[in-house]
């Protein structure tokens, strides 16, 4: 199913599971021998197959930092090679960054940074792009922000969200003490978390560290990020918004010719919380909405935008 970016002008279209998988392959195995040439190639083909900034982002560019990383954990690697891929990611998003444009202009700001005492930035710059061509205005600011500075800074911009990115288990307490700093703030902004460290510990839910929402990679950033807009847009309650959001999700099963049987088959669902979620009465997860979208033939976007 392709889409069109007017904004872009590039033609997007759902990237095939075997196209991803064997660039996947070919892009970490030239990355990891240290053949930059042949992984830009592998992002060229990307391209040249009208994938996203999301799918080549979040799918492709990110396996390699994650597996350098585990490597890394386990002794396997030193952190040179770490730093190798990382530079190089950087160097490739600046040159997708001039490849897409912003798809609207919400009227949100967002201020995407790691904690202080992090020195990790490839995550947050992530979110900042997607959120950036989503229609955010984002103001990034890298790496290791101290917590009084920042807070300082989205007082003075009026920003209607913070994104927090913590990779080094070394840095979670800084996180709960920048949380808590921005949570000073009259009106307080929401406030987004997400990184390696916290997907490390099993209990992590947004209370445990005082925030509004955990993401676990960048896309799911920016679908957390919309479904927020879109609260704040029409002052909807949550009620108002799961309402919506089942609505649409019955109307799509509708076009698409599926009773609900057939829908939580394919999304791996239980049929009576399909027909909870479409009656607007279960809370739907990050998780659930991405298996319901794939059934369909959606995006989440489709599913939760206005």
């Amino acid at each position: 199913m392709a889409e069109f970016n007017t904004s872009a002008g590039r033609a997007t279209t759902r990237a095939d599971p075997k196209d991803l998988n064997r660039l996947r392959d070919e892009y970490t195995e030239a990355l990891m021998a240290g053949n930059e040439r042949a992984a830009s190639a592998a992002i060229d083909r990307a391209l040249a197959l009208n994938w996203d900034l999301k799918t080549i982002y979040v799918d492709l560019m990110r396996h390699p930092i994650l597996l350098v990383g585990e490597m890394w954990d386990r002794g396997e690697v030193s952190v040179a090679y770490e730093h190798q891929i990382t530079q190089y990611t950087i160097q490739e998003m600046a040159r997708l960054r001039r490849e897409f444009r912003p798809d609207q202009h919400l009227g949100f700001r967002a201020v995407v940074t790691s904690v202080e005492g992090d020195q990790h930035v490839v995550g947050a710059l992530m979110v900042a792009d997607l959120l950036r061509q989503a229609g955010w205005e984002v103001d990034f600011l890298g790496a290791d922000t101290p917590a009084v500075d920042l807070t300082d800074f989205v007082r003075e911009r009026k920003q209607d969200l913070v994104v927090l990115s913590v990779t080094s288990r070394e840095s979670l307490g800084s996180l709960r003490t920048t949380v808590e700093n921005l949570k000073t703030i009259d009106p307080p902004p929401t406030v987004m978390i997400g990184g390696r460290a916290v997907s490390f510990e099993s209990d992590s839910t947004p209370d445990l560290w005082g925030a509004d929402a955990i993401a676990s990679d960048a896309f799911e950033a920016v679908v957390i990020a919309r479904t927020l807009a879109v609260g704040v847009e029409g002052s909807d309650s949550i009620a108002d918004l799961l309402s919506r959001i089942g609505g649409r999700i019955r109307a799509s099963r509708l076009d698409a010719g599926m009773n609900q049987a057939e829908l939580a088959s394919g999304a791996g669902l239980d049929r009576t919380y399909i027909g909870a979620v479409e009656r607007g009465r279960q809370n739907v997860t990050m998780a659930a909405l991405l298996r319901l979208a794939d059934a369909l033939g959606l995006s989440i976007d489709d599913l939760i935008s206005k």
